[in-house]
């Protein structure tokens, strides 16, 4: 080869090498990645009601959502997990919700989960034939505003008052086995635990069926969450509609899915879910509008029986809790003696 090819060939080298250190740097960067949403982390405890959730995770709806389930043994853990921010939703009765109310965590419902319709009862043991047969007798009942209310709204009904009977503090997740070692003569509980009891040939006193509209699950956020993050929010409320949408075109399937969370066969999941009503999208909506929910008067009713039995320390405006606006100066009060 001669010089003069030999050096035409190195040439061509060396601008093929300098081209490909040049190029890149004048090449259109790419994009900027999208970051994954932080997921919002929802708190539930064991109950037929919050099944929906248990039924978006069985069916893959949540894989690649930004919602996380994070499941705890009784309400009063959830309750806590909210209150260290170790999660940012939470499932609760309206009682839990009014006590994070009163302690100025701000929570704002964005979901009315579902509504009791017979799931909610007071349980006693076979021979039992009316309220008024449990006086002097031990019930078991969950420390918290809903089973106490519960409790005195039977009393109530059974001309009986809650002095008559003796009340045993327990959570829900030991209601089963004083039952059946005989340390309680009754429970104030719901479902799964009322199946169960039910298949062991206790007797229901009382049911929720006798309180319409009283005993209602939500789900809350912090309000500072709440316009912070709706992107979460929003896949989290869909994928429950998504799942309900499910259960009602294939209750079949749904209710095999999510009776093994439940500990029930199928076919008592499916009597659990018939004393349960969990609100559309229409009635939810019509729920959680600013400050004009129907669930008030009914939310009313239950504050001043939290107040008579002083599980409520500080008097609140049950209207906020539905409203995603700004609060007001002076939301929470302190009760009047």
């Amino acid at each position: 080869m001669g010089a003069k090819r030999m050096n035409k060939l190195i040439g061509l080298m060396i601008s093929a090498v300098l081209l490909s250190l040049i190029l890149p740097g004048c090449a259109t960067p790419p994009g900027p990645m999208t970051a994954p949403l932080p997921p919002i982390r929802i708190g539930t405890s064991i109950w037929a009601g919050y099944s929906p959730l248990y039924l978006a995770n069985s069916l893959g709806y949540l894989d690649k959502q930004p919602v996380r389930q994070v499941e705890y043994a009784n309400c009063s853990e959830v309750v806590k997990g909210f209150r260290n921010s170790t999660i940012e939703a939470a499932a609760l009765t309206l009682d839990e919700v009014f006590l994070l109310a009163q302690d100025g965590l701000d929570p704002v419902v964005i979901l009315v989960a579902d509504v009791s319709n017979g799931a909610d009862v007071l349980i006693a043991r076979t021979g039992m034939k009316s309220i008024a047969d449990l006086k002097g007798k031990k019930i078991g009942v969950e420390a918290n505003a809903v089973g106490t209310y519960m409790l005195a709204r039977a009393m109530q009904h059974g001309g009986l008052a809650s002095s008559d009977v003796i009340s045993v503090p327990m959570t829900i997740d030991k209601h089963l086995k004083a039952f059946e070692q005989g340390r309680v003569d009754a429970v104030v509980t719901f479902e799964p635990v009322k199946t169960q009891l039910i298949k062991k040939g206790a007797v229901v006193l009382f049911d929720s069926t006798k309180i319409p509209g009283e005993i209602v699950d939500v789900i809350v956020v912090r309000r500072s969450y709440l316009h912070d993050h709706p992107e979460q929010i929003e896949s989290l409320v869909q994928n429950w509609f998504k799942a309900l949408d499910y259960l009602k075109r294939n209750p079949q399937d749904a209710a095999q899915r999510m009776a093994a969370r439940e500990n029930l066969t199928p076919d008592q999941m499916g009597v659990a879910l018939a004393g349960i009503i969990f609100p559309d999208r229409e009635e939810n909506r019509v729920m959680t509008t600013d400050g004009s929910s129907p669930l008030i008067p009914a939310a009313e009713r239950l504050k001043r029986v939290m107040i008579e039995q002083k599980l409520l320390q500080k008097d609140i405006d049950v209207k906020l809790l539905f409203s995603t606006s700004a609060p007001a100066e002076g939301a929470v009060q302190p009760t009047k003696k």
